[in-house]
């Protein structure tokens, strides 16, 4: 498997929504990674807390996450 974190705001539900639908649809297709997944452990921030948003970025990390996605605000 390879673990992945996404960082989304309650108000980017639709950018969720999007990369949820194309990770499920990546892992239609065992050729792509060897039959390994792509897991997406998301995670909500509030709006322009960058404070928030490192706190989480950390603990990904430290999780080992192969990619963070988001957030969408500066």
């Amino acid at each position: 498997s390879l673990f992945t974190g996404a960082l989304f705001e309650p108000e980017h539900e639709g950018q969720w929504r999007a990369l949820k639908w194309a990770v499920e649809d990546f892992n239609l297709n065992p050729e792509i990674l060897n039959h390994k997944v792509v897991l997406v452990e998301r995670q909500t921030l509030p709006s322009q807390d960058s404070f928030a948003a490192q706190k989480i970025v950390c603990k990904l990390v430290q999780a080992g996450v192969a990619a963070i996605f988001g957030p969408v605000s500066p």
